[in-house]
């Protein structure tokens, strides 16, 4: 008797959904609804116009993996929240499958109900990790913080963005709590903080934030005792390759920071604040600053309380109210091999300590570029609180020696190896001898300026030749 073996083959035929476009407002009459009829996967496509109401504005992303995209970018497709109400909202889950790109949110405004309710007034991320792109967050408010985007709990990427004209509590463009965003090649600009002992006009943040190529300009935190007029930062946040200029605050224009940010290839330049115009470092701070421009601001370029401040290959120059400047129990660590430079920077309060103010530690003073080679209390105070290893200096003039008439006579100390000097003239200090003239060009030690006059006041730098 044979047996007859049947083997049967099971077909297991897996059906995948094509990812599908869904329309707004030609199928689907308002953005919500779009993204209530999306599926993983499927993009919803805004066309241009301004959206108002319900369904297009307090728009829930739902958790779901889809692009939520307009048809002709964010000048064209506007989300007019029309002071009631936030753009969006992200809190179920979002991970970088979940896109918001191309489209304006303004005009959102939260006054009332909890702390949360009363945060993010374009938009809110909680618990989430979104991405935010090559979207115009303006014209917002929020009673909580972060009038532009808030964040908690929540990793989201948002580049290509401007954030501009919002205003908050605390964080004025963006605020992130327990929250370890990436801002990439945003522009945040003209925001503002209203509330006293807060902070980051611009931007607050901390964790292991990561800011970079941006352009943090004209934001304000100036109220009593509120700091970060471009970024407040706290913990290990690294800002890199970012222009942080024109902000303002009570402390720390530029930036204000505790723990133990970077910042890597920053200009931070033209901010005000009459307690650090560009850096303040607050209590425990450990800042390391590498390849960095501190430059032109109306305040010290940095302001070190309690707090040690490391700096690598860094120009601190021509800030109003200071280079650097010290108290409390500060320190300021200089790398050895990449040298930083310091000059012509001038106090507007004291006499002396015009590059070096107060250090109240013993602090070696390794630099490329000094004001002058023979530093004296003028430029740094307590003196003998400094060493100085300086390798070259700003200005090589030692004295006038006296004026008589019309003429001014000025001597210097001879520079080893020089051939020619080149003597420069203005009438502001430090100035910038780019594309000048020189007043005269001379083998000797002293010259004698004929076209000075008495009643006029000169400032005068120096250059060499080899």
């Amino acid at each position: 008797m044979k047996t007859l073996a049947v083997l049967s083959t099971v077909l297991l035929v897996i059906q995948i959904a094509a990812a599908t476009t869904l329309l707004v407002p030609s199928v689907y009459p308002d953005i919500q609804s779009g993204i209530d009829a999306a599926i993983d996967g499927d993009t919803v496509l805004v066309a241009d116009g301004t959206y108002t109401g319900t369904g297009n504005k307090n728009i829930n992303f739902l958790g779901k993996r889809i692009v939520v995209i307009s048809d002709n970018g964010p000048d064209n497709c506007i989300i007019d929240c029309e002071y009631s109400g936030r753009g969006f909202f992200f809190r179920t889950g979002e991970d970088s499958n979940s896109v918001l790109s191309g489209i304006t949110i303004t005009n959102g405004q939260l006054f009332s109900g909890s702390y949360w309710d009363a945060c993010g007034g374009g938009i809110l991320t909680y618990d989430c990790s979104p991405i935010i792109e090559n979207c115009l967050i303006i014209n917002n408010n929020a009673y909580g913080d972060g009038g532009g985007i808030f964040c908690y709990y929540a990793a989201p990427i948002i580049r290509d963005c401007i954030i501009s004209g919002n205003t908050a509590q605390g964080g004025g463009g963006i605020q992130a709590i327990y929250a370890n965003l990436r801002i990439e090649n945003c522009t945040i600009d003209s925001n503002l903080i209203w509330a006293e002992e807060t902070g980051g006009g611009g931007i607050a943040c901390g964790d292991s934030t990561i800011i970079s190529n941006s352009i943090i300009t004209n934001n304000s935190a100036i109220e009593w005792q509120s700091g970060g007029g471009g970024i407040m930062c706290y913990d290990d946040v690294i800002i890199t390759g970012c222009t942080i200029s024109g902000n303002s605050a009570d402390a720390g224009g530029g930036v204000w920071c505790t723990g133990a940010p970077t910042l890597i290839d920053c200009m931070i330049s033209n901010n005000s604040s009459s307690d650090a115009g560009g850096l303040m470092c607050g209590l425990d701070a450990n800042p390391r600053l590498i390849n960095c421009i501190i430059t032109e601001n109306n305040g010290p370029g940095i302001h070190c309380y309690d707090s040690v401040v490391e700096l690598a290959g860094c120009n601190i120059s021509f800030n109003e109210g200071g280079g650097i400047k010290s108290s409390t129990g500060a320190q300021v660590i200089f790398d050895r091999l990449n040298r930083c430079s310091i000059y012509g920077n001038y106090q507007i309060w004291y006499p002396n300590g015009n590059d070096l103010y107060y250090c109240p530690n013993l602090t070696e003073v390794i630099v490329d570029t000094f004001t002058v080679m023979n530093p004296t209390d003028y430029f740094a105070t307590p003196i003998h609180n400094y060493t100085f290893d300086i390798l070259h200096a700003y200005l090589e003039l030692n004295s006038v020696n006296t004026v008589i008439g019309n003429d001014v006579m000025l001597s210097w100390t001879e520079i080893p190896g020089a051939s020619v000097y080149h003597i420069y003239r203005s009438d502001e200090p430090y100035f910038d001898i780019t594309g000048m003239d020189p007043i005269a060009s001379i083998t000797e030690t002293s010259f004698i300026d004929t076209n000075a006059l008495i009643e006029n006041k000169f400032f005068y730098r120096l250059t060499w030749e080899d």
